[in-house]
């Protein structure tokens, strides 16, 4: 099945920024999304069945990385701990605070987190990864900064030495 990374924005996110006290920082912050610009609308558009996505991996807890899960109601989210933890202790205000806007966080039935262990040495200078699909194809790396739990993705495109054939998948970094 297919794999989001990261899954934009979603109808219901723009309908949550109505709501108080996401309004405020849709206010601040406002979004346009043109009719067919959501990943489920592209995906239909080119003849995908966006029930086929199977899974997200998310960068971020920010809204424009987080809120178009709701499209996809079936797919577990993953997340780096540090994100998954501050899902958990964050609501209300100190959530909004952060960049996390209520009603566009998915059911925490959902969330998963990722487990990480030593990289291997062509990730380097990343020292920890989490081998996706467990056969090297998907490496996801901590990358704090934007937020403490951010991270990137390291798609293997081919073999080469010194990390030849990897792609590095980012997002707000």
């Amino acid at each position: 099945g297919l794999t989001l990374f990261d899954s934009g924005y979603s109808r219901a996110a723009l309908k949550a920024l109505k709501r108080w006290p996401a309004r405020l920082y849709g206010a601040v912050l406002p979004v346009t999304l043109p009719a067919g610009q959501t990943i489920a609308e592209q995906l239909t558009a080119r003849g995908q069945d966006p029930g086929e996505i199977e899974r997200i991996i998310c960068s971020h807890l920010h809204r424009g990385h987080l809120a178009g899960a709701a499209d996809f109601p079936s797919a577990p989210v993953w997340l780096d701990p540090a994100d998954l933890d501050e899902l958990t202790q964050l609501r209300g205000w100190r959530a909004l605070r952060r960049g996390i806007v209520p009603g566009t966080v998915p059911d925490r039935t959902r969330l998963r987190a990722l487990t990480y262990t030593d990289a291997p040495e062509e990730l380097h200078p990343f020292p920890r990864a989490a081998d996706f699909f467990g056969d090297q194809s998907l490496w996801i790396v901590p990358a704090p900064g934007h937020t403490a739990g951010s991270v990137a993705a390291i798609a293997r495109t081919g073999h080469g030495e010194h990390g030849a054939g990897l792609q590095l998948l980012a997002g707000d970094v």
